[in-house]
């Protein structure tokens, strides 16, 4: 069966983050019927590069702003992924290995909840740097608490 991947187009960062606001904010999604909270601030976890220097999240990265309708698509579901979970970080990832693009997934354990961490979109070198991630956590069905 044919999927259709959706890309954002917006002009400016405000855009964008109105985009998320509307889409994102206050509404029920879920992955595995599990609810994801976000919060304001997931916005720079989703849409924002590392500076010069490794300097963490500092410059709007529109490529990957422009993947926001991608996110919420893997969290839903409509675009066929693998989970993973990241024994030394406690974290899941959802790989989608045909868009190069990981999405990580913080679980809160207190409510039962999952959060955003970041999106990591490999490009270049893509298969190298998936082949790591994958060593380094095991694939599994449904997501612990």
């Amino acid at each position: 069966m044919k999927k259709m991947v959706a890309f954002l187009f917006c002009e400016t960062e405000e855009e964008f983050k109105i985009f998320f606001q509307n889409e994102f904010i206050g509404h029920k999604i879920t992955y595995k019927g599990i609810p994801i909270t976000f919060a304001e601030d997931d916005f720079s976890h989703i849409c924002y590069e590392a500076g010069t220097g490794g300097i963490s999240k500092t410059k709007f990265g529109i490529r990957r702003a422009r993947r926001l309708l991608i996110v919420k698509q893997m969290l839903l579901e409509e675009i066929p992924s693998e989970l993973f979970f990241e024994e030394s970080t406690g974290n899941y990832l959802l790989l989608c290995e045909t868009l190069d693009m990981v999405v990580f997934l913080i679980p809160v354990k207190k409510y039962k909840t999952l959060q955003i961490g970041t999106i990591i979109h490999y490009g270049q070198g893509f298969t190298k740097a998936i082949e790591k991630q994958k060593n380094k956590s095991q694939k599994v069905e449904t997501i612990e608490f």
